[in-house]
């Protein structure tokens, strides 16, 4: 039982996948992109990667600059695949 006025905090990073931090360094969303296979099946193209990815730089919905709003995800990797969509509510901006 808790004391009147105490304050649990047992649920203070649960963001979308966020476990520590929601300020993610750039050095390590470039690890993670790097570590996607070259030649992985649902892999887009650059031409295509980089068109998504000036569609997020431009959207409102970019938060840190590195994270989607509306699902959480890091857009720079989510961007890789052919299988994922833009998930904005007034429809995909890719």
């Amino acid at each position: 039982m808790h004391e009147k006025g105490e304050h649990v905090m047992a649920h203070v990073n649960e963001c979308k996948g966020c476990n520590q931090t929601v300020m993610v360094p750039e050095e390590a969303i470039e690890k993670m992109v790097d570590s996607i296979p070259q030649d992985q099946v649902n892999r887009v193209n650059e031409p295509t990667y980089e068109k998504r990815i000036r569609a997020c730089y431009h959207c409102s919905s970019l938060l840190y600059k590195t994270t989607c709003k509306h699902c959480g995800c890091l857009v720079k990797y989510k961007a890789k695949f052919a299988d994922k969509e833009c998930p904005h509510p007034q429809g995909s901006r890719w």
